[in-house]
């Protein structure tokens, strides 16, 4: 049992450095299957993968073939994961949450594989009980809860910050019903028109004008028709709305930011240790080893005192080493070997390495010619660029005397690329290498020109409006990346990098927390809208289409305000509250790291005196700070000492002053 805990749950094992190979086996196959599974579910809801598509395409029957395959190998790792959890963990497994969820999706998989397999992703006008299958089938996300920890990260930050959030809640609940009640007052009889329906019918009762409310709260109005009195109280609900929400998602997100630092500080600090932990164990060993090399010196000394007597008689023996001639010796030493020459092979690599050391001195702008040379080529990239804009609009582009000035203009970008290219491989370096990232970019940039090239030898336009042709015109266009590369930028986009690369570890729990909640809420959407026959019906058709409208809804654009009454308008204000929240949590994180990798930057360029002058004057204004805080705490304390003991004829004012101008100590007395 201790056997399997540790290949299912080997993360949780405190002390655990360097996770067995059974665990990453497990892990990486229950990833697998968990996400196959759940790509298979979001893709097969399209209408591409019906019966009528399928039988007409081979390359769409391919494909659903391969996704029936995935769902068939899937069933019997869910049973075996099922049982070595339900084994390892005891009875309670199949009772908990995350237990039942992976039941549920267990037989809403083995129904898939059946011959309800088409009735179950088969579009209708409505949802029927087959189509909670689906619902059933992305509860299997949930089975890779335990190696991501979100559940439990949501519930530490909730007891955590339980109190600000409820008095961040009830200040927005009370100025968002407020402002409901004042919009319904105001327009539960107007017969203005938006979007096609009726503005009474949208606040004709407080429930209704709920949802309304809140989205005008989280500053988005895609509705405007309002009257005069209603815009009023728009304008006011606009800035107390924008602070109780800012405030409610900042107390959430910065609780779960903290949580989540503070996490990897944990790991980090256990990794620190247990590296301790070997560093003291090799430690011991080497003392170990030492220890013993040393005895078995002391015993060969003592066998050399033992043995020293019988050296002394074997010395007295010993015959003299014939000498050699100091005249022939002399000339030995004063005749050096000759120094080989070097060979031409030799001699070219060294010129050829001088040549590619002023080369890289050029293209890396720190000679006179070569920031010119550079500078130059910087331009050209910045005239295709423009240039390619502007090719693409129609009354340039159809113009007749604008195809030769064009292409002109293409075949000398193209050239003076190439030339830049080559001089940057030939001068080298670890920027320079062809594998290097900017390079590989480089020529990616490059192919292009070959297509326009050939269009110019066949006597056609530069760009011809295809499918294949507007890949070549969106790969001109991806140019303008390397301005990124220009030593103007070099540094802020090392540390963008650098911030990235350190919030990348950090990202993982609210990611998959974010990817969760934007799939549940898709899939939410969609069951609402076609089973209460909302009025976004038709936009909610599949899984993937509800998720690009969703992905607008979480990040605060609603494009779509007006929903099906009782279940869509419910969801819409379960978005609006709690989904955009925690859409926020990856963008603060990343605004944290952006700021640490700034601070450490002006870290690196600060001179030393700078950095001298700075620590002292943060430190005079900590002292002051410090010392102001003992002054008026021992003033406060001696003040309320004194209210019994100062004579009545002075004030309560001369008394206070007179405490507070005595000198502080650990118990000062007036």
């Amino acid at each position: 049992r201790r056997f399997i805990f540790d290949m299912l749950y080997a993360h949780l094992v405190p002390g655990v450095v360097h996770w067995p190979w059974r665990y990453r086996a497990f892990r990486a196959a229950t990833f697998g299957f968990t996400l196959a599974s759940t790509l298979v579910t979001v893709v097969c809801t399209t209408s591409y993968f019906s019966a009528g598509y399928t039988e007409n395409s081979y390359l769409l029957s391919l494909f659903s073939w391969m996704f029936f395959t995935v769902d068939v190998l899937s069933l019997p790792w869910f049973v075996v994961a099922f049982s070595f959890r339900t084994y390892s963990l005891g009875w309670w497994h199949p009772l908990s949450f995350l237990g039942i969820c992976e039941v549920l999706s267990f037989f809403a998989v083995a129904l898939s594989v059946t011959r309800m397999r088409d009735q179950i992703f088969e579009q209708k006008d409505g949802i029927g009980a087959d189509e909670i299958i689906i619902q059933m089938r992305l509860l299997r996300l949930f089975n890779i809860e335990s190696y991501i920890g979100t559940i439990r990260a949501l519930k530490d930050v909730l007891q955590v910050n339980w109190l600000p959030l409820l008095k961040g809640g009830l200040v927005l609940l009370s100025v968002w019903f407020s402002h409901a009640t004042l919009l319904h007052l105001l327009m539960h009889d107007s017969t203005q028109m938006d979007m096609g329906r009726l503005q009474s019918e949208r606040f004709g009762d407080v429930p209704s004008a709920l949802q309304y409310s809140l989205v005008h709260l989280t500053g988005d109005f895609p509705i405007t028709a309002y009257t005069f009195p209603a815009r009023a109280v728009l304008l006011v609900g606009i800035a107390m709305g924008l602070c109780t929400l800012a405030t409610f998602t900042g107390i959430f997100s910065s609780g779960f930011v903290n949580y989540v630092t503070r996490q990897r500080e944990e790991e980090l600090l256990a990794a620190a240790e247990n590296r301790m932990c070997g560093v003291v164990k090799a430690g011991i060993k080497l003392q170990a080893r030492y220890r013993g090399m040393k005895a078995r010196k002391e015993v060969a000394a003592k066998r050399r005192r033992a043995m020293a007597p019988d050296l002394a008689a074997a010395a007295a023996t010993t015959f003299m080493q014939p000498m050699v001639s100091a005249h022939t010796g002399a000339e030995s030493a004063d005749s050096p070997e000759a120094d080989s020459e070097p060979s031409r092979w030799e001699k070219f690599q060294e010129k050829f390495g001088k040549f590619r050391r002023h080369l890289r001195s050029f293209t890396e702008a720190r000679t006179p010619a070569g920031l010119i040379v550079m500078s130059f080529f910087s331009v050209v990239l910045v005239l295709n660029v423009i240039a390619t804009l502007v090719g693409t609009i129609p009354e340039v582009g159809d113009h007749p005397s604008s195809g030769l000035i064009f292409q002109v203009e293409e075949v000398f970008c193209d050239t003076m690329f190439l030339v830049e290219y080559i001089l940057r491989i030939v001068a080298g370096g670890p920027r320079n290498r062809v594998t290097a990232p900017w390079r590989l970019f480089d020529l990616f940039t490059l192919i292009p020109g070959i297509a326009v090239l050939r269009n110019l030898a066949l006597g056609r336009k530069i760009i011809q409006h295809s499918t294949a042709e507007r890949v070549v015109e969106m790969v001109i266009l991806c140019r303008i990346v390397r301005v990124l590369d220009f030593p103007v930028f070099r540094r802020e986009v090392v540390t963008v990098c650098r911030a990235l690369k350190s919030a990348s570890g950090l990202l993982i729990m609210p990611g998959f927390l974010s990817f969760h909640i934007w799939l549940c809420t898709s899939a939410a959407f969609v069951w609402c809208e076609n089973q209460y026959q909302g009025p976004f019906q038709k936009e909610m058709v599949s899984i993937p289409s509800a998720m690009y409208w969703t992905s607008h809804f979480l990040i605060g654009e609603w494009a779509q305000i007006d929903f099906s009454p009782g279940a869509g308008s419910r969801l819409c204000i379960l978005v609006a509250l709690f989904g955009m929240m925690t859409f926020a949590i990856p963008l603060g994180i990343i605004v944290e790291s952006v700021q640490t990798a700034l601070m450490l930057e002006l870290v690196e360029t600060t001179g030393l005196d700078e950095l001298d002058k700075l620590d002292r004057a943060v430190t005079k204004d900590l002292e002051f700070e410090a010392e102001e805080q003992g002054v008026v705490a021992m003033a406060s304390q001696a003040t309320m000492k004194t209210k019994s003991s100062i004579p009545k004829r002075k004030s309560h004012r001369q008394a206070t002053i007179q405490v507070s101008m005595r000198p502080r100590g650990p118990r000062a007395r007036p």
